[in-house]
């Protein structure tokens, strides 16, 4: 499977796709993210994992998410996007979206530069 790239993901959904993305956030706040720029037209996402999924990964998301400040993660991840709910997805409803994971591929923990990803 080729991966998508992440700003197409609205003209996907809930199609089965291979995304990478950076995964980033604050305290309750995190999103997923199209890499170094945002998509036009489209709104953060939240990260839907199982505990199964992140299991070979958890290691890596503890670090970034006691690290945010410094830190996020490169994502390569298969599963589908949606985005049905009206109130949003996440940490009082803060992304209106939501990607699905099936399977992570990888997941690359990132020293961040300059201006803290995913905080605005």
């Amino acid at each position: 499977m080729s991966p998508v790239p992440f700003c197409q993901l609205l003209a996907l959904r809930n199609q089965l796709v291979y995304v990478r993305g950076s995964y980033s956030g604050l305290d309750e706040y995190w999103s997923f993210n199209a890499m170094g720029k945002h998509c036009e037209n489209f709104l953060p996402v939240e990260l839907t994992l199982s505990e199964q999924v992140i299991a070979p990964f958890q290691a890596q998301f503890n670090t970034v998410r006691n690290n945010y400040m410094n830190q996020y993660l490169v994502v390569d991840a298969i599963g589908r996007y949606e985005d049905e709910k009206v109130t949003g997805y996440g940490h009082l409803g803060h992304n209106k979206g939501q990607f699905v994971v099936q399977q992570l591929v990888q997941v690359q923990v990132v020293a961040a530069k300059g201006e803290r990803r995913g905080v605005k």
